[in-house]
């Protein structure tokens, strides 16, 4: 049985039910959580957006998947908050027998329905059933990888860099350097349950970035800074801040799960990229210390990642379905446009 939420008050209404949901699927994370997307929701929507969440139940009204989508006023179907979303899914009980007949049931509807023109579903992890199932009913829809994402797995040690046997021993000791250099710096790890909010070293950090030009006030509009407080408050972040001399000079907004064994950097804030590096190897050193834990470095495949860590990476994917013919040129040319764009980056190396 399919149920369509498109108000505010029914969305509340659901976050027990959600949350219980979330605790019994397969492949989720931080983003997939209740407080995660209805923190979203009500400081990013629009007035032109449409709520379109998908709930999913058997005959005895067992909730079985929650399809956390809006409409926007061009009419594609999308994830709430896709933009600053690194990991999209929908949240699907685990081990279900019935997987086909549902998916098939929620493709039957959104297929069906008028008022969705256009469905653009971004940052889809390679394990969504949306990927195995949709690609073969639609028929017409595109599915590539865009970007990526990249982790660690590190067990408890008082020396991690030391044994990480993925990397050579020269690999090793550039990491165990690395660390070393920093050490003049302290890092201290903020969370809700300890600390109030760090806004000053926050507000401080944003402004040396938007000065340098790392980063746009467009980004880290009051928006953001509200969307990044707020998840800061709700503990679904904690932030290691890096200081030099008492000066913040680098921190991160890291998602933590409740058993504090997977960390995911979502928002980095530096005075220089040195000073990110810097956190991230000490922030892996003291993780490491306090047990076995996996880093996640969030979507993109950076090179300050890629060269220094030597993560394990897996695609992220972008669905697109057009249900219109103006919809399927709109789609070859988002195609062009990404490859275009990826060939440019590449030969200005």
């Amino acid at each position: 049985m399919i149920e369509v939420i498109t108000t505010k008050e029914g969305f509340k209404s659901l976050e027990e039910e959600w949350m219980f949901l979330y605790n019994h699927a397969a492949d989720v994370t931080f983003f997939q959580t209740f407080s995660y997307n209805w923190i979203a929701w009500n400081i990013f929507s629009d007035t032109s957006d449409q709520l379109y969440i998908i709930v999913y139940r058997t005959g005895k009204k067992e909730l079985q998947a929650i399809f956390p989508f809006y409409i926007d006023k061009r009419g594609f179907l999308r994830f709430i908050n896709d933009v600053h979303t690194d990991f999209c899914n929908i949240i699907v009980q685990r081990n279900l027998y019935t997987i086909y007949n549902l998916m098939n049931d929620v493709w039957k509807h959104v297929e069906g329905e008028n008022s969705i023109k256009f469905l653009m579903l971004d940052n889809v992890v390679q394990t969504s059933p949306l990927l195995t199932f949709w690609k073969v009913f639609f028929g017409n829809a595109f599915v590539f990888s865009q970007t990526e994402h990249s982790w660690l797995e590190c067990f408890k040690s008082e020396n991690i860099f030391e044994e990480f046997k993925h990397l050579t021993a020269k690999e090793r000791k550039r990491l165990i350097t690395l660390e070393r250099k920093s050490s003049h710096c302290k890092l201290e790890i903020f969370h809700k349950k300890d600390n109030e909010y760090p806004e000053k070293q926050v507000n401080s950090l944003i402004q040396s970035m938007e000065q340098s030009g790392i980063r746009s006030s467009n980004y880290l509009n009051e928006k953001m800074k509200s969307f990044m407080r707020a998840l800061y408050d709700n503990g679904l972040v904690e932030i290691p801040i890096l200081t030099e001399n008492e000066v913040p000079v680098s921190l991160g907004f890291r998602f933590v799960n409740e058993s504090r064994d997977f960390v995911m950097t979502w928002v980095i804030l530096y005075k220089d990229k040195q000073y990110n590096l810097w956190n991230n190897s000490t922030y892996i050193v003291k993780k490491a210390k306090q047990g076995d834990i996996t880093i996640d470095f969030g979507r993109g495949g950076y090179d300050y990642k890629m060269s220094n860590f030597r993560p394990k990476v897996e695609n992220l994917y972008r669905m697109m379905v057009a249900k219109t013919v103006y919809g399927n040129c709109y789609v070859l040319f988002k195609l062009m446009a990404s490859h275009l764009r990826k060939t440019i980056k590449k030969y200005r190396k």
